[in-house]
């Protein structure tokens, strides 16, 4: 049995999610695990470095599984035939048999995309949040203040109290390239919507409707209404490069 680790880009509009679903086919793992299915003759468990929303995308996903028998040389060629258009399979490899996606990556990084200005294009609307301008230099004062190891309860919608919710966070690079505004997230790991509440949480108070005193508040009282906004999974894309 080996151990394979491949890189998934996906454009995640049309699916449920990263996640294989009791109730329907149409998510990322099931219907990669298909596509193997169909080459290897063989019924795969894809493992990812993280599970992704519905409408999330990956610019660069990782996942491993193990198989028997696999054609290494024709797999990605043979494997992207069978795949619909938006979902690509970039490299294969294989990896040490105890590898495991989930807990030997240790940096995982999510990009939040937002666009603010009269000019919009139209290509990228499904793919950017539209916002009213905000001030960007206080998003990034914020963003420091959420840097390090905490407990990001109040940031995640997490159901599970006896599941742990420290996490660290690296860094949180914010950039504004004429009105479109990327925030880079890379953290040894994610809860339940984490990224789309920290990113909600800093644009509201970069929009001057929370004050920046209440990211402390919140660490300290873990209570997620009192954080921004769970933003829409559509301008999210993880990218594991």
């Amino acid at each position: 049995m080996k151990n394979y680790l491949i890189s998934i880009s996906y454009d995640g509009s049309a699916y449920k999610g990263w996640q294989r679903l009791a109730d329907n086919d149409n998510t990322i793992q099931n219907i990669i695990e298909q596509a193997i299915l169909t080459l290897a003759k063989e019924k795969v468990h894809l493992i990812a470095s993280g599970r992704t929303d519905a409408g999330v995308h990956a610019i660069c996903q990782l996942a491993n599984f193990k198989c028997k028998y696999l054609d290494e040389d024709t797999f990605i060629q043979n494997i992207n035939e069978i795949l619909p258009k938006d979902i690509r399979i970039n490299s294969i490899e294989q990896v040490n048999k105890d590898f495991h996606c989930r807990y030997d990556i240790k940096r995982k990084r999510y990009i939040y995309r937002m666009h603010y200005g009269e000019v919009r294009d139209v290509f990228l609307r499904k793919y950017v949040y539209e916002i009213e301008k905000p001030d960007i230099e206080l998003m990034r004062n914020v963003a420091k203040k959420l840097i390090g190891e905490h407990d990001f309860r109040g940031f995640s919608s997490e159901k599970n109290m006896d599941k742990s919710t420290i996490r660290t966070l690296y860094s949180i690079d914010i950039t504004d390239n004429n009105g479109y505004v990327d925030i880079c997230f890379e953290g040894n790991g994610f809860l339940y919507n984490m990224v789309r509440i920290i990113a909600g949480t800093i644009l509201m108070i970069g929009q001057s409707k929370l004050n920046i005193d209440i990211i402390d508040e919140i660490f300290a009282t873990k209570r997620r209404e009192l954080a921004g906004e769970t933003l829409p999974g559509y301008a999210l894309f993880v990218d594991l490069k």
